[in-house]
C-alpha cells in the first residue's frame, strides 16, 4: 500500500449515523496486528477495534493501529447459527474492496472476543486480527476444574497431537453440496498447528486449517481449504476431554462461495436430561429433534407455522431451540434449568435480536412432547407453542 495515499486511506473515520436500522456497538481491546502485505511497512500492532453491526446487515469497524485509524465496511451474516459470524468486505480505507472475515463471540455474555479480516483493494492486500485476552470469560467458570485437567496446550500449539473420530450430527452449508448433513468426523490436530477435519458420513470431504489460539477447551483454527476449495474463515473446536469433541462451529468464504459449519458430537453415555441431584447431568449434552405442529405469533410481523423443532441442551446450561418450516428457521437461545422431564429455558436471544422471556420444554417417553412459552424482543411480544 503506497505511503502517499495514507492521508486519504487512513484518515480518522467515524461511523455514519444509523438510518432506520437498529445497531449494536462493540469494542474489542487486546492483542492484534495489521498487515498491508507490503514489506516496507510490515506488520503493525493493533490494540483496539470498534465495531458496529446493524440489523439491516451493514457492518463497520474502525481499527486503531498505532496513531492512525482504518475504517472497513461490509456486510455481516445475520443468519448465523453459531458463535461465529461471517463478514463480507466491500469498502476499506475509503476504497472499493473485496474479501471476508469472521467475528467470534464468547459462549456467555454475547460479547465479541476475536475479529479477523482478509481483504484486497487496488493498492494490495491487507489482513487484520485482534483477540480479547481476558481470561475465564469465554467459558463457564463452573467447569474450570474439569478443564484444567485438559492441558490441551498453550498459545497456538498443542502439547500432544489429537486424532479422534466422533459420531454426532450437524450441517455444512456450501455451494455445490446438496445434502450437507454430517454424522461422523475424524479430527486430526498436530503439534505443528496443522488441523484436518475429515467428514465421512453422509457428506464426504475435508477441511484444512491452522491453529491460531488454544484457550481452555476451545481450539480456534484459521481455515485454508474447504472441501477441495481454497477458503478463509475460522473453525472453533470445543473439546469435552482430550479425546472427545463436544462441538465444531465455523464460518467463512471460499472459491465456491460462503460456507457455514455446525457439528455437535454425541455424548459417550446415553441418559436422561438430569440425574436426581439439583443441576446434575446424566449423559452430557442432549440434542433432540421432533416432528409435530407448532406456531410462533408476534405483535409485529406475520405468524409462522412450523413442523419440526430441535432442542439442544448443553452441559454448561446453554440452550438452543430451533423452529423449522419449509421456508425459514428461527433460533432461540438461552439458559436452561430443571429436573426430570421438564426444563425451563430463560431466553436471551431470538435469531440476531436480544430477547427476554421463558419457554417450558417437556418430554414424554424420552421424546419431546411440548414446547411453549412467550417472550419479548425490541420488535414486540411473541408466543411459541409446539406439540407432538
Amino acid at each position: 500500500m503506497r505511503r502517499q495515499l495514507s492521508a486519504a486511506l487512513i484518515a480518522i473515520a467515524t461511523l455514519s449515523e444509523p438510518a432506520m436500522a437498529a445497531e449494536r456497538n462493540y469494542t474489542i481491546r487486546g492483542e492484534g496486528w495489521f498487515d498491508t502485505g507490503n514489506d516496507r511497512f510490515g506488520r503493525l500492532p493493533m490494540r483496539e477495534a470498534r465495531l458496529t453491526l446493524r440489523d439491516n446487515g451493514e457492518f463497520a469497524v474502525t481499527l486503531f493501529v498505532r496513531n492512525e485509524r482504518y475504517l472497513v465496511r461490509g456486510r455481516w451474516d445475520r443468519n448465523s447459527r453459531s458463535d461465529i459470524e461471517r463478514i463480507d468486505i466491500n469498502d476499506a480505507f475509503g476504497q472499493r474492496a473485496s474479501g471476508n472475515g469472521s467475528l467470534a463471540y464468547r459462549i456467555r455474555g454475547g460479547q465479541p472476543v476475536r475479529l479477523e479480516l482478509d481483504g484486497r483493494t487496488d493498492d494490495g492486500t491487507f489482513h487484520a486480527t485482534i483477540v480479547d485476552p481476558a481470561e475465564g470469560e469465554t467459558n463457564d467458570r463452573e467447569r474450570d476444574d474439569r478443564r484444567n485437567d485438559l492441558e490441551l496446550g498453550r498459545g497456538n500449539r498443542l502439547t500432544r497431537a489429537i486424532n479422534t473420530t466422533v459420531q454426532g450430527s450437524g450441517t455444512l452449508r456450501l455451494s455445490g453440496i446438496r445434502d450437507g448433513r454430517l454424522e461422523e468426523v475424524r479430527v486430526r490436530m498436530e503439534t505443528n498447528r496443522d488441523v484436518r477435519l475429515e467428514f465421512s458420513q453422509p457428506t464426504r470431504g475435508a477441511v484444512r486449517a491452522e491453529i491460531v489460539e488454544i484457550r481452555d477447551n476451545r481450539i480456534t483454527a484459521r481455515v485454508s481449504e474447504m472441501y477441495g476449495h481454497r477458503a478463509s474463515g475460522q473453525v472453533v473446536i470445543v473439546m469435552r476431554d482430550r479425546d472427545m469433541v463436544d462441538r465444531i462451529n465455523g464460518a467463512g468464504g471460499s472459491e465456491g462461495g460462503s460456507w457455514q459449519l455446525d457439528f455437535a458430537g454425541r455424548s459417550r453415555r446415553d441418559g436422561g436430561w438430569n440425574d436426581d441431584r439439583d443441576g446434575g447431568w446424566n449423559g452430557g449434552r442432549r440434542d433432540m429433534n421432533e416432528r409435530g405442529n407448532g406456531w410462533l405469533r408476534q405483535d409485529i410481523g406475520p405468524s409462522m407455522e412450523f413442523d419440526r423443532v430441535r432442542v439442544l441442551l448443553e452441559e454448561d446450561r446453554d440452550a438452543l431451540i430451533q423452529l423449522d418450516s419449509r421456508r425459514q428457521s428461527i433460533v432461540l437461545r438461552g439458559r436452561w434449568s430443571g429436573k426430570g422431564d421438564v426444563v425451563r429455558v430463560e431466553l436471551t436471544q431470538v435469531n440476531e435480536m436480544r430477547a427476554r422471556g421463558a419457554l417450558e420444554v417437556r418430554r414424554e417417553g424420552g421424546r419431546l412432547r411440548l414446547v411453549e412459552g412467550d417472550g419479548r424482543t425490541d420488535k414486540g411480544r411473541f408466543e411459541v407453542r409446539f406439540s407432538r
